[in-house]
């Protein structure tokens, strides 16, 4: 097996989210007359690239990029979809049997996510993650999003690898997909539903093993 490392989207590959999408239910708040591409950068720049004190300064911040004034009533729903989706995360099946198995065949594990500040620690923790992970990479923490070359030499650097030792594993084609792309990885997608098109893809994590050695 020539890859030494896998590096892993967090939400929506290892993680399901704990409600229907948060960002499209932000989206349908905030900016409904915009692009939902174009909404998801622009609020993971603003919401996910930097600490903020609390969600009320933070979500204060995400409807200002919007042009929508932050009203109470609006900054306690953005709060609750939030809230919600942590509180309600799972693993997916395949999860940990696909970690496991990568790690006994001695491969290095990242982990990379656009995510805020707000409890990320707490629940990686609750899903019991970090025995399986060698670096994880926040981009609340980093200050940097998952399509940033920037972000993956970072966390190619900690795992100690170069890129053609190391593949990206995700969701989202715009993301995950284009950032491989875009650092000149090879990508592999994760479409459980199948109704991407996009090669090479998997349907379930444990196919995964198989295909790197293939």
């Amino acid at each position: 097996m020539g890859i030494k490392a896998v590096v892993f989207d967090f939400w929506g590959t290892l993680v399901s989210t704990g409600t229907y999408s948060p960002m499209r239910q932000t989206h349908q708040l905030l900016a409904p007359g915009l692009e939902f591409s174009e909404f998801v950068q622009r609020f993971e720049t603003a919401f996910m690239t930097k600490e903020y004190k609390d969600q009320a300064e933070a979500f204060s911040v995400c409807c200002e990029e919007f042009g929508v004034q932050p009203r109470n009533f609006m900054i306690s729903r953005l709060i609750g979809i939030w809230n919600k989706n942590k509180i309600l995360a799972t693993i997916f099946p395949d999860t940990i049997e696909t970690l496991e198995s990568l790690k006994k065949k001695g491969l290095k594990i990242g982990v990379m996510s656009n995510t805020d500040c707000f409890g990320m620690e707490l629940l990686f923790d609750r899903l019991e993650l970090k025995k399986f992970t060698d670096v994880v990479h926040f981009s609340f923490e980093t200050g940097m999003l998952k399509t940033d070359v920037a972000a993956m030499d970072a966390m190619l650097g900690a795992l100690g690898v170069t890129k053609a030792e190391a593949v990206v594993v995700g969701d989202s084609v715009e993301s995950d997909m284009a950032g491989a792309q875009a650092a000149g990885m090879k990508g592999i997608l994760v479409d459980r539903r199948n109704k991407r098109e996009f090669s090479p893809k998997i349907a379930d994590l444990r196919e995964l093993v198989g295909l790197l050695e293939a």
